[in-house]
């Protein structure tokens, strides 16, 4: 087998044998121009050939602070399904992405993020313990339908504040003090991260909560519609209180459904950490659906 790094010039190497032959012009000039402007970089896309045959690809994104694979590895049209095989084209690419020299910034710390629905799953679990990743999150991944949820009637809960009324440093500030992915890839620019969570919605900061208990600005939450049509409404983030209590997590949920409803929204997203039990039972006893579980893996992070 062997690893090509997909550059400007050779665009069209990653959807040859994994598109239709009409979609491959197209796309290819896509991410040529991609290159060319910066939003895509060398070292982001890979090809695994066996026998000169298009067999693995991979496609890994960028955001402010870091490097994230989200997407799971695309299998060639010509390529056979063997595990023996998987693992050593994930091998090859695994070890490209160890080198230093090549990704010597902090902002190209790479984290992986792998879905219980994947069927490359296992291979991937195995290359990231193989390579010195260590899991640092798993989301509980729920899905509300506004209609169908249950939420008893409240008022609005007087300690969620708009968080565009607090300055942009106590935001940026609040943001990254408690963010977990901000502690493990170590990013020393709060307004980064805090953008990163702007790129990732539609103009929904202004539905976004800071958290104040007895006062004191101690989390926040950020529903987060994931497209102009604004048909879901995501939690981008979120950082509770310690020992949040039963209410305070209903209360997020009514917010939640209380924007659905207004922009006619068809279904909400919840990740939740599993760590935070009292907020997975709340979304569960309003009709939440588990729908996936997501492992967060990062270089050197201690597994829990």
């Amino acid at each position: 087998m062997e690893l090509e790094v997909i550059r400007h010039k050779t665009a069209g190497d990653f959807f040859r044998d994994f598109s239709s032959a009409e979609e491959e012009g197209a796309y290819s000039y896509q991410l040529q121009r991609m290159f060319e402007s910066g939003a895509a970089r060398e070292g982001d896309y890979f090809v695994v050939r066996d026998g000169g045959i298009p067999y693995l690809r991979v496609e890994i994104f960028r955001n402010n602070t870091r490097r994230l694979w989200e997407k799971e590895p695309d299998m060639g049209r010509r390529a056979e399904a063997d595990e023996a095989k998987i693992g050593n084209a994930l091998d090859l690419i695994f070890e490209f992405l160890d080198d230093e020299l090549y990704y010597p910034r902090i902002t190209d710390a790479l984290e992986i993020s792998l879905k219980s629905e994947d069927g490359m799953a296992e291979s991937m679990e195995k290359m990231c313990i193989k390579h010195g990743y260590g899991k640092y999150s798993t989301l509980y991944e729920y899905e509300l339908r506004p209609g169908t949820a249950t939420s008893s009637d409240r008022e609005p809960n007087e300690n969620f504040k708009d968080i565009t009324g607090y300055d942009p440093e106590t935001r940026f500030g609040l943001v990254a003090s408690h963010d977990p992915a901000c502690t493990v890839f170590q990013c020393g620019q709060p307004d980064k991260i805090y953008q990163d969570y702007l790129d990732d919605s539609y103009l929904s900061e202004q539905n976004w909560k800071v958290i104040a208990d007895k006062g004191k600005l101690s989390g926040y939450f950020m529903p987060s519609f994931t497209s102009g049509l604004k048909n879901t409404l995501r939690l981008n983030a979120y950082s509770l209180p310690e020992n949040p209590d039963v209410s305070m997590c209903n209360d997020i949920i009514s917010e939640m459904l209380s924007i659905a409803e207004e922009n006619k929204t068809l279904k909400i997203e919840l990740p939740v950490r599993e760590e935070d039990a009292e907020f997975r039972h709340a979304v569960e006893m309003c009709g939440g659906i588990l729908k996936d579980t997501i492992r967060k893996f990062a270089k050197n992070a201690v597994s829990v």
